[in-house]
């Protein structure tokens, strides 16, 4: 059964607060560099026409790590609660530190999104059995 994050995926996109304060972030991070990157554009990218969490990955690579953070954690695809240690790979900036700032910005909207979920709908916290927390 396909997870369905419209609500939460709104409630962050409506924060705008939250998302004019990281769009600038990233805008400061990526200012000597020749990418681009729109956070709302990237969180649209995780969620399927229908409003539930994509059931693949994003072909944007910013998309693909936010999507694969988030179904780490609630998707109820068994196959997506694996540790996702190489999602940074999706991220197609080779400089370390830019990259690693970059992650760090996604990992707050990872982390807005997932928070609005109760534990005991977080199949992949489940599926760790709270080692994760």
């Amino acid at each position: 059964m396909a997870v369905n994050i419209q609500k939460q995926v709104d409630a962050v996109r409506n924060d705008t607060s939250l998302m004019s304060g990281l769009q600038s972030l990233m805008d400061t991070v990526l200012k000597d560099t020749n990418y681009e990157v729109c956070l709302d554009e990237i969180i649209l990218g995780i969620i399927s026409a229908r409003g539930n969490l994509r059931s693949t990955r994003p072909e944007n690579g910013y998309a693909a790590y936010l999507w694969r953070m988030v179904a780490f954690m609630i998707s109820d695809n068994r196959a997506h609660n694996c540790i996702p240690c190489m999602a940074d790979l999706y991220i197609p900036i080779e400089d370390r530190e830019i990259r690693n700032q970059v992650i760090a910005i996604l990992d707050t909207l990872d982390k807005r999104i997932v928070d609005q979920f109760k534990p005991s709908e977080c199949t992949g916290l489940k599926a760790w059995k709270g080692l994760l927390i």
